[in-house]
């Protein structure tokens, strides 16, 4: 049963990738893109391609949210920060 729960989400978060993917690599993308079926089998393959797609490399500035409430990360990845401390 754990299965069948776990693979929705998988197929959910390829097809993400896949339409992340043609929105914003441009001339970036391979000229094949893989099968979802090679992306469930090969995870460097879809972590390279979700870090490229979704720009988790690449770097943002910070944006202070209210007081000291800041939201930091990269483009892609990104997390709170509280500096009343």
């Amino acid at each position: 049963m754990k299965n069948l729960k776990f693979t929705p989400l998988l197929l959910g978060g390829v097809a993400m990738l896949f339409i992340a993917a043609t929105h914003t690599f441009g001339q970036e993308l391979p000229k094949t893109l893989p099968t979802k079926e090679e992306l469930a089998k090969n995870n460097k393959l879809f972590i390279e391609l979700a870090s490229k797609a979704l720009h988790w490399e690449e770097p943002t500035d910070p944006i202070r949210i209210v007081g000291p409430l800041y939201f930091i990360g990269t483009r892609g990845l990104s997390s709170w920060l509280d500096e009343s401390r």
